[in-house]
């Protein structure tokens, strides 16, 4: 990787455009964008939503555009855990609306929902199976041995301390830190404020804010430093 200055909060690039690094850890969301929330619409097992469309076409392109440059998109069990939640909420919410719930009610108790019809547990299982054949599918995605040692442990509490992020998305980065990756594709806007990783993006709130897109990739190294990483306890 190629040693940009060091900078407070995230290096931000552009999906389609900024030069991209041999490996790079993937969010929930983006595979979910890319994979999952179009086969939902077009099977109605959830609402039909339009800024999800236009992520899914990004995200996707973003994804092919990996595969042709031979870069490595990377997720572990944490990834698929989040698929499975978010499918069970998704297909329950929409459920909830059917019977009579506002969209808020419905959202606010989908655990309830799901509960309640016993449907939805084979319903949301073979969405989140089909999301998963899809991504396991792609060449160029590899499910990583998530780290379980008091190295992850340690850094993803030092991430949850610095920055407002939530304990999945801390444990994502963590183990990709831990795995030599500081490289990372997220639609979360809370993640501008994470220093020392590159974060491939299409939000286009936080693009807007940052203002500059960088072409330029922070070095491993500098996170390193960030978050006193031994370089032995990594790969």
């Amino acid at each position: 990787m190629a040693g940009a200055v060091p900078k407070t909060g995230a290096n931000v690039l552009d999906i389609n455009n900024s030069k991209l690094d041999g490996v790079i850890a993937t969010d929930t969301n983006v595979l979910l964008y890319a994979f999952g929330y179009n086969l939902g619409m077009e099977e109605d097992l959830i609402d039909k939503n339009y800024y999800n469309r236009a992520k899914q076409f990004k995200y996707y392109n973003f994804i092919e555009r990996l595969s042709n440059n031979e870069t490595i998109l990377i997720y572990t069990y944490t990834t698929i855990n989040e698929i499975r939640t978010v499918v069970q909420k998704l297909v329950s919410t929409k459920k909830g609306k059917e019977i009579g719930y506002t969209p808020d009610e419905a959202s606010k108790n989908w655990k309830s929902i799901f509960q309640k019809y016993k449907d939805l547990s084979s319903i949301s299982n073979d969405y989140s199976n089909e999301i998963l054949n899809a991504i396991s599918s792609s060449p160029y995605i590899m499910y990583f041995e998530q780290d379980t040692s008091q190295n992850l442990v340690n850094l993803s509490g030092e991430l949850l301390k610095q920055y407002p992020i939530d304990s999945n998305d801390a444990t994502i980065i963590a183990n990709a830190l831990l795995y030599g990756v500081n490289s990372i594709a997220s639609d979360e806007y809370n993640f501008k404020n994470i220093s020392g990783i590159n974060l491939y993006t299409a939000n286009k709130k936080l693009i807007n804010e940052i203002g500059q897109i960088s072409d330029e990739l922070i070095d491993y190294d500098i996170a390193c430093r960030l978050y006193n990483i031994k370089k032995e306890n990594n790969g």
